[in-house]
Order: C-alpha cells, then structure tokens, then sequence
C-alpha cells in the first residue's frame, strides 16, 4: 500500500469508522459463533440452530460476565 493510501486508511478508522468498546468475553461469544457457523456449513445443525446457539452464547457471556 502507497503512503497516500495508508494515511486515508488510518484517517478512515480513526474518524469515520464505528467501533465498540473492548469486550473482555468477546472470544467466548467468536468461539461459539465459530463453531456453530462451521457445524451449519458442514450440515451438522441448521442455520437457525446456528443462530440460536450463538444468541445463547453471547446472551450468557454478557448476562454472566467474569470478574
């Protein structure tokens, strides 16, 4: 990437980009969603039980966050 570039790109996440505080159990919430994303693309569970999995896991995370 050309200097130029790299300049707007970091400009565009500084000022223009959304972002989230950081989330201590957020690699809860990815590992479930993760794994039950791959078991829906291998037929294993449905998408809908793949949502629902991961609607579990992030709503157990943030309800039960670890000290």
């Amino acid at each position: 990437m050309h200097e130029p570039d790299q300049h707007l790109t970091r400009q565009t996440i500084a000022e223009a980009m959304i972002t989230y505080p950081p989330l201590a159990e957020f690699p809860a919430i990815e590992d479930a969603g993760w794994s039950a994303i791959h078991d829906a693309l291998e037929h294993r569970i449905s998408p809908a039980e793949a949502a629902a999995r991961i609607q579990t896991a992030a709503e157990t995370v943030l309800t039960n966050p670890k000290p």
